[in-house]
C-alpha cells in the first residue's frame, strides 16, 4: 500500500515541477495533459479530484497555447503580479539566501544534481525543488531509504514554510484560470504531505510581504465555472 502511495506522491511532484517550470515543448505538454488525465481517473484523495477534473476540461478546451500562455502571464510578464518562487524568498524576502544553501546542501547529501540545461533556476526554486522531491521518492521506491529520510528533511525545511504562501499568490493572481485549479490542487497536496511526514503546518507569514506588485493588466473576465475558495481547504 505505502508503495502505491509512494508512487502516485512521486507523480503529483512531477506534474508540479512540469507545470511550475517554463514551458518549451510539445511533449512537455503531452506528458502533462497525459498525467491529469491519470490522476483525474485515480486522485490520491478525494478533494483533488473538482481540480483535475478542472485542469483537465482547461486543457481539452485551451490547449498547449492556452496553457502556455496563461503560464507565461503569471510567471513570466512583467505587466503582472510578480510570484515569488524561491523558498529564499518567502523566508528573507529575497533571493539567493539562506534556503538556496540549504538545498544546495541537500543536493551535496544525494545523487542528483541540478542539470542547468533543464533548471535555470536556483536550487531553491519551488519547480526545482518539487523535481528533486519526485527523484528522491523515485530512489526510494528502488531501495534507496537515505533518500525517504532526505525528502522528509527536504519537505519539513523547504516546501512546508513556503508551500502556503505559494498557493496564495498563485490562486489571488489576476491571470490566473488553470493556474487557480493548480493552487487549489497543491494546497490539499501540501496538507497530505503534512499528515504522511505527520507534520504541523507552520506560523502564518503575512502575505503581504511576499509579493512585488507590478503593474497589472486589465483583469480577465471571471472564469464561468465555479472554483473552490483556497479557504475551504485546511486539512485531510
Amino acid at each position: 500500500m505505502n508503495q502505491q502511495i509512494d508512487k502516485a506522491r512521486m507523480v503529483y511532484y512531477g506534474l508540479f515541477s512540469a507545470l511550475l517550470s517554463f514551458l518549451e515543448t510539445d511533449e512537455k505538454y503531452e506528458n502533462i495533459k497525459d498525467t491529469i488525465d491519470y490522476l483525474s481517473n485515480n486522485p490520491l484523495e478525494e478533494y483533488s479530484a473538482e481540480e483535475l477534473s478542472n485542469m483537465k476540461e482547461f486543457l481539452n478546451i485551451h490547449s498547449f497555447t492556452g496553457l502556455k500562455d496563461e503560464s507565461n502571464l503569471v510567471f513570466y510578464s512583467p505587466s503582472t503580479t510578480y510570484i515569488p518562487t524561491t523558498a529564499s524568498y518567502y523566508n528573507e524576502a529575497r533571493d539567493d539566501g539562506k534556503k538556496r544553501i540549504e538545498m544546495y546542501n541537500y543536493l551535496a547529501q544525494s545523487k542528483f544534481r541540478r542539470d542547468e540545461s533543464l533548471y535555470k533556476e536556483s536550487e531553491d526554486s519551488i519547480c526545482f525543488v518539487f523535481n528533486f522531491m519526485n527523484k528522491l521518492i523515485e530512489d526510494n521506491l528502488n531501495g534507496e531509504k537515505t533518500s525517504e529520510l532526505l525528502a522528509k528533511s527536504v519537505f519539513e525545511n523547504i516546501l512546508n514554510e513556503m508551500s502556503d504562501l505559494f498557493s496564495s499568490n498563485l490562486y489571488n493572481h489576476e491571470s490566473a484560470d488553470f493556474y487557480k485549479d493548480l493552487a487549489l490542487l497543491l494546497k490539499v497536496f501540501i496538507e497530505f504531505e503534512r499528515h504522511y511526514y505527520n507534520l504541523s503546518k507552520p506560523k502564518e507569514i503575512e502575505i503581504k510581504e511576499t509579493i512585488r506588485p507590478n503593474t497589472k493588466v486589465k483583469k480577465k473576465d471571471s472564469v464561468k465555472r465555479a472554483k473552490r475558495n483556497l479557504d475551504e481547504i485546511n486539512s485531510l
